[in-house]
């Protein structure tokens, strides 16, 4: 009700594959296969409480996205050390994706993880994570920066 939507909607239908280890192992890698059509959605409500109380208040505006039909693959490699949650941990994720159809890339990521204890019994966590790609990609493809998926104290 009073939260805040910071999500990026487009229409997707599809289907994938993917091989992974069995639920009840250590999940260190996934191997994804995907054919998709994905294409613009449109709002379709401008209602909130928050516009109720603050009418100058409204949605973000939804990133405008291609039609495309794409297929490719995505490979993610997982690492983590450290088995006490009370002490220092770290881990790392490599994630690859290629696709091809109307839209050809390549996306490669990093990102870096670690928890450690503070004074008494707290904890801290840091996570950082980069990324590029190469080729052309549709907008609802490319890395967007913002919201608290990707920014968070």
């Amino acid at each position: 009700m009073l939260g805040r939507d910071a999500g990026e909607y487009y229409m997707a239908a599809g289907a994938d594959l993917t091989v992974r280890p069995a639920l009840v192992q250590k999940q260190w890698y996934s191997l994804r296969f995907f054919g998709e059509r994905q294409s613009p959605a449109a709002s379709n409500t401008d209602v909130s409480l928050p516009h109720l109380f603050d009418g100058e208040r409204d949605f973000r505006t939804n990133i405008v996205a291609d039609r495309a039909d794409q297929f490719g693959g995505a490979l993610t490699l997982s690492h983590t050390s450290g088995e006490n949650p009370a002490s220092f941990r770290w881990g790392a994720t490599l994630g690859l994706e290629a696709a091809g159809g109307d839209y050809e890339y390549f996306r490669p990521k990093l990102t870096l993880r670690s928890s450690f204890p503070l004074p008494g019994s707290l904890m801290a966590s840091l996570e950082g994570s980069a990324g590029t790609s190469t080729g052309v990609l549709p907008p609802q493809s490319e890395w967007i920066l913002g919201g608290a998926s990707t920014l968070r104290g």
